[in-house]
């Protein structure tokens, strides 16, 4: 049996950076990688779907989902994220989502096939198992389901970067990118398939995205994360 007994390492984390996460996604690299999971989500999101925001932080893709007429939950492990996305969802007069702090993303307390659409943004890199976390989104999907999920490139050519002035930073007494201590699971394109396609979930597109890199530039310089749209096979 899958059990958790203490607050994960990246909920931990992201407690302390609930009040400010926001609002980091008003310029610079978190603004595209909003636009560009809003452009990700509209084709597949109307009144009729209930949704699962998945590790939702501060639950500003939730209230983008809200926005666009979904209805559904949030869930987060950290619970000062959860607080701060209930006060901004409040705040905002949105009231399609439930906000929800759970243990862990790999043990969700929700029945099966109650999902339509699971959005999974940048989350699977902090799970300690992310495999269960896999699982368990598959079981949550309804058949024909859609999943939205982003891992980070394992060949990244920023992640990279990142690791190096970490790495050169600690000699001399810095901590540069300290995500990067939580930030444990990154995954080629291959793997994420490989990992989706064996839990009977179907990919049907799979992008990139980079915050500093051009579309055009990704096809020859690995970017920063693997963007996959998939859904749900029922085998019934």
């Amino acid at each position: 049996m899958k059990t958790r007994t203490t607050t994960p390492e990246g909920a931990a984390y992201h407690d302390n950076l609930a009040s400010e996460w926001s609002s980091r996604y008003v310029s610079g690299g978190f603004e595209k990688r909003y636009q560009f999971i809003e452009r990700s989500l509209k084709p597949f999101v109307n009144q009729e779907t209930r949704w699962l925001d998945l590790g939702c932080g501060s639950g500003i893709l939730a209230r983008c989902l809200d926005r666009m007429g979904a209805v559904g939950m949030a869930v987060d492990g950290s619970g000062e994220m959860i607080m701060a996305a209930t006060s901004e969802a409040k705040a905002a007069g949105l009231h399609g989502f439930e906000y929800q702090q759970i243990q862990t993303v790999e043990l969700l307390d929700l029945p099966g096939a109650s999902f339509g659409g699971v959005l999974c943004s940048s989350v699977l890199e902090y799970v300690q198992t992310p495999s269960n976390a896999l699982d368990e989104i598959s079981r949550v999907l309804r058949p024909d389901g859609h999943l939205l999920i982003s891992v980070p490139n394992k060949y990244s050519l920023l992640r990279a970067m990142q690791k190096s002035m970490r790495f050169f930073g600690k000699i001399i007494g810095k901590k540069y990118f300290s995500y990067l201590d939580v930030s444990k699971n990154a995954y080629t394109r291959k793997e994420i398939l490989f990992e989706l396609e064996s839990r009977s979930l179907k990919v049907n597109t799979v992008s990139y995205f980079d915050p500093l890199l051009p579309n055009w530039v990704t096809l020859i310089i690995p970017p920063s994360l693997v963007f996959v749209h998939a859904t749900r096979i029922d085998h019934a």
